[in-house]
């Protein structure tokens, strides 16, 4: 019955061993997963008074749809906002089979490749207008924001 017990305990002593050892080991992986990083920047074309390019670079690592958004408003000769009401704005587009207009966003319906950039959204140029408001010269300013994701940001 001694022995009997004694072998029981080495066996118990044996497994809980076994299992501990089976826990605690240790095994190195290289990680060879890259995350998609998706980011882009606007790139503009400045002649005198008129944007003649609008394009979107590709600065991430995966392919892309982008969008446009177009935000205009009036400042004065230091560039301060002086509050008047904006006005639409009349755009030719460059290759209206993939740019399309939905307000004053664009979106490019092509994925544009890491390092690539959009074709130009403008097929003619933006003049930038100039008038006096209550007395003062203000001058029209255009802010371009652009953005990259891997679904069409249209649908």
């Amino acid at each position: 019955m001694k022995k009997k017990l004694i072998i029981i305990f080495i066996l118990a002593f044996m497994s809980v061993g076994i299992v501990a050892a089976y826990m605690l080991r240790e095994q190195t992986v290289d990680n060879k997963f890259t995350p998609a990083v998706y980011s882009c920047e606007a790139v503009e074309v400045f002649n005198n008074n008129t944007k003649s390019e609008i394009k979107v670079k590709n600065t991430g690592n995966v392919a892309g749809y982008v969008r446009v958004k177009l935000i205009t408003y009036w400042v004065d000769s230091d560039g301060n906002n002086v509050g008047v009401p904006s006005e639409d704005l009349s755009i030719d587009i460059n290759e209206p089979d993939h740019w399309s207009r939905i307000d004053d966003t664009f979106y490019y319906d092509v994925k544009v490749e890491p390092g690539s950039m959009s074709p130009n959204l403008l097929g003619t140029g933006i003049v930038l207008k100039e008038k006096v408001y209550n007395g003062k010269t203000v001058y029209q300013a255009i802010d371009v924001i652009a953005e990259i994701s891997q679904k069409n940001l249209r649908e």
